[in-house]
């Protein structure tokens, strides 16, 4: 037996949590909403909100996407993937007039 299915938890210690957030609200309304301003601590289990800093923090919706890209194509959840990154597209073309550069770009490599 997966010790997962003992203790009916499953800990994604490695991922950013807000990525992991957003991922979630996938699941129950095909959608998330992208917006960055104040930012959640990073830290397992927390929800308190904190100024943007650190590893936790995402400084744009560009960054933001690009994160929740790379765990859609960790977990292999195509939809969010895909809606991923066309909302890292649109990021990119107001943050830059660049919808060239790729999510895969912003993300260091493990």
């Amino acid at each position: 037996m997966f010790k997962e299915a003992a203790a009916q938890t499953v800990e994604l210690k490695d991922d950013k949590l807000r990525a992991v957030e957003l991922m979630i609200d996938y699941f129950y309304k095909i959608d998330y909403d992208d917006t960055v301003g104040m930012n959640y601590d990073d830290s397992v289990g927390s929800t308190a909100k904190r100024e943007p800093q650190g590893d936790g923090a995402m400084t744009n919706s560009m960054e933001l996407n690009a994160w929740v890209y790379a765990l859609a194509d960790k977990y292999e959840v195509l939809g969010l993937r895909t809606l991923a990154l066309s909302k890292f597209k649109k990021s990119a073309a107001t943050l830059y007039n660049n919808a060239e550069v790729s999510p895969k770009e912003i993300i260091p490599s493990p």
